[in-house]
């Protein structure tokens, strides 16, 4: 008797959270959209799309869910009296873009814009045979990761800079490291989602990762 009324009583906090399970689907108005974050903004709770572009989370009547994917619009939602949410995102215009100028003297001058976000210069001197795309953009793994990442750099340095931003732009982590050290940072305390990865190496901003985290 005494555990019917335990889990009676249980059941009435719940209810009186009211706390619901959510699901949805997100299309970009004709096909499903994978790997979308979504953020509870009031609990902090985050899920991601599947293929199918499907997705559940817990939220009450009046939170906000953050939706945002770094090839689409980001859109805000308010959670109603409504336990299933059809979500249709409009892509970016212009979600990555690699822009080359190369003149005809002694040396070359090439812009790189990455996402939209962040745009840098780098001169090279003519003949230079090393792919600067190439050469700015950093490997992270495992992707996707339950938390934990490492990075690999294909010039030596002798400091790195890393910032984890979630995709609202709010910063989670911010680490330096020294030459001797390993390039590696973990983030198994957010909930899961994709998180923007911004690196600086010796003064010089790379190409921005995205992490998974699962």
């Amino acid at each position: 008797m005494k555990t019917k009324l335990s889990f009676i009583l249980f059941f009435v906090i719940i209810i009186s959270n009211g706390q619901q399970k959510i699901t949805g689907i997100i299309t970009n108005f004709s096909e499903p959209i994978q790997d979308v974050n979504i953020t509870n903004l009031n609990s902090l709770e985050g899920a991601i799309s599947d293929a199918s572009g499907a997705f559940q989370i817990t939220a009450r009547k009046g939170d906000s869910l953050a939706i945002s994917h770094v090839s689409y619009g980001a859109k805000n939602i308010e959670i109603n009296d409504s336990r299933i949410l059809n979500i249709e995102l409009e892509r970016n215009l212009v979600s990555e873009v690699i822009l080359y100028a190369n003149s005809t003297a002694s040396s070359s001058f090439t812009k790189m814009c990455k996402f939209s976000i962040e745009c840098y210069d780098q001169e090279e001197e003519k003949g230079n045979s090393i792919d600067s795309a190439t050469t700015l953009n950093p490997i992270l793994f495992p992707n996707p990761s339950e938390g934990f990442y490492q990075l690999q750099l294909s010039n030596p340095y002798d400091e790195v800079k890393v910032v984890v931003r979630n995709m609202a732009g709010q910063q989670i982590l911010k680490k330096n490291f020294e030459k001797w050290q390993p390039l590696s940072f973990d983030i198994s305390n957010v909930s899961a989602g994709i998180y923007l990865v911004n690196i600086e190496a010796d003064g010089e901003k790379l190409m921005t990762q995205r992490a998974v985290k699962k």
